[in-house]
């Protein structure tokens, strides 16, 4: 009934914990435990293996995290429909976006948890036998090939053509992306990512002899007085570091090239930003783009208080 007047999009949200949210102690102590349950037996190089990795207290943290945000998502204000994806309907979701023609509906990644095989993989790690692969190699098991021209970094995925570009001048005006999902035609295939990473205090810190340099030139000290308004707001609204990237493709290199120059048009006038599709690697955003692939940022990171 819907469809005719309204455009839906899904948005999918991952949240990482880091470990600096444990202290050095309970690290150490937990590394200790690791070494310990794992004595006797190689490290694991290309199979999965968790105990490697797992910091109990860090787990306990994040799933009180995400407790917080499915609240905040759920409460009566915003009412939205949030499920939790489990690892094989995520990587079913991860692996689609990027091998789109050739990946089964019923495909899902082997983990530890499923039925056992022994492999033989030549590997110097008898352990990496038993193990399955990593996740991250059984997401990214195909040919990618880069198409760059005098304008364009384009990559060749699967029968389809990618260009991806990030904003590196963030918008002048406060505007909500609503504005920019009217802006784009709705027959123009793209995904948007918006990178939060907390911290940004930290990175206010460091620039500290810049910025007292700046506040003697009377004709760029409003940059100083900005970071001081975001250093001031830090007890109440925390400062974070932001990016937006934009991945777009098409079936062939001019239908591409149309949607990427559709799409900058687009952001551009969306209160009014700068977009660059210039990477090092144009792989790198493209995988970076599929959530949960890549905890790596692509493109330019903004500082400002959370709330904004």
């Amino acid at each position: 009934k819907f469809v005719m007047h309204y455009a839906t999009e899904k948005a999918y949200i991952v949240l990482y914990s880091a470990a600096c949210l444990l202290d050095s102690a309970e690290i150490k102590e937990e590394a200790v435990k690791n070494n310990a349950a794992m004595s006797g037996i190689e490290k694991v190089v290309r199979g999965q293996n968790p105990v490697q990795l797992t910091l109990e207290g860090l787990q306990l943290a994040h799933y009180a995290s995400l407790q917080k945000m499915l609240e905040a998502f759920k409460g009566r204000e915003n009412g939205l429909i949030v499920d939790i994806l489990d690892v094989k309907k995520a990587g079913n979701i991860m692996k689609t976006m990027l091998w789109r023609t050739s990946t089964p509906k019923e495909w899902e990644p082997r983990t530890l948890y499923d039925k056992g095989w022994l492999y033989e993989r030549n590997n110097v790690n008898e352990i990496d036998n038993i193990m399955p692969s990593r996740l991250g190699a059984q997401f990214l098991s195909g040919e990618m090939d880069k198409i760059i021209d005098r304008k364009h970094e384009i990559v060749e995925c699967d029968g389809k053509y990618y260009i991806s570009m990030f904003i590196d001048e963030m918008p002048l005006y406060k505007k909500k992306f609503q504005d920019l999902f009217k802006a784009i035609d709705i027959k123009i295939p793209y995904r948007i990512k918006f990178d939060i990473i907390s911290g940004g205090k930290f990175k206010i810190a460091s620039k500290r002899v810049a910025l007292s340099i700046l506040r003697a030139i009377p004709a760029v000290s409003k940059i100083a007085r900005d970071m001081d308004y975001v250093n001031d707001k830090e007890e109440t609204d925390k400062s974070v570091l932001f990016s937006i990237n934009v991945t777009t493709w098409g079936k062939s290199l001019t239908e591409v090239k149309r949607n990427a120059t559709l799409i900058a048009k687009a952001v551009g006038g969306w209160g009014v930003t700068e977009v660059s599709a210039s990477y090092g690697d144009p792989v790198m955003p493209l995988v970076g783009s599929v959530p949960g692939l890549s905890i790596r940022t692509n493109g330019e990171l903004a500082l400002a208080p959370f709330s904004e």
